[in-house]
């Protein structure tokens, strides 16, 4: 709405937030009405990824619209990837990814926790899941600042709690069942709660 009166046909807007389906429909009509081009344009990565340029951008939105800002775009990305013209359809994916990471984080920290419960050596639990086929790069990110007591948020716990309860919209729209992402979610909320939200 504040953008409304800047804008024009020359201009694209891109929605980086992940936000809810609803509103990045809203705004890409929004936009539509002053003639501004608009994509659906939620990354991947974080603040670290971005000062490297390796965020990866999922794109949902008119091709001639992507071709306009691709440029842009490459400054800080190592992909772009079109997933079509329909607006909303890179942040269901985007949404759809985070919540696989806000459990495989959760899941994470309590692998650790038993680890050290059982006194056995952290750094032999990330050297099993180095040969293991879960292992992912966010394995290896998150599993070595989790040992060193690590915690400065590259993505806060009010932010992944935010996408969790997006997922969750989008399954209820749908009448699926998601037990492990209702269980993370529940995790989150009890965390923030007691005061780690910006953690």
């Amino acid at each position: 709405e504040d953008m409304k009166p800047a804008l024009k046909k020359r201009h694209v807007v891109c929605c980086h937030s992940t936000v809810s389906v609803d509103a990045v429909k809203k705004a890409a009509a929004l936009a539509a009405e002053m003639g501004a081009g608009f994509l659906d344009a939620p990354f991947t990565g974080s603040k670290l990824a971005a000062e490297k340029g390796d965020l990866v951008y999922y794109i949902g939105g008119p091709e001639r619209e992507l071709d306009k800002v691709t440029p842009v775009l490459e400054a800080s990305s190592k992909k772009i990837l079109p997933f079509g013209p329909n607006v909303g359809d890179a942040t269901v994916l985007k949404i759809a990814t985070n919540l696989v990471s806000g459990a495989i984080v959760g899941a994470l920290a309590e692998a650790l926790a038993i680890t050290k419960e059982h006194e056995v050596e952290p750094a032999r639990l990330l050297e099993a899941f180095e040969g293991n086929a879960n292992c992912s790069p966010l394995v290896t990110m998150k599993l070595p600042a989790m040992m060193a007591s690590s915690y400065e948020p590259h993505f806060s716990l009010k932010n992944m709690l935010k996408d969790a309860r997006y997922a969750q919209e989008l399954a209820r729209a749908k009448n699926l069942e998601t037990p492990v992402l209702d269980a993370s979610t529940n995790a989150m909320e009890k965390s923030a709660v007691m005061g780690n939200g910006d953690r």
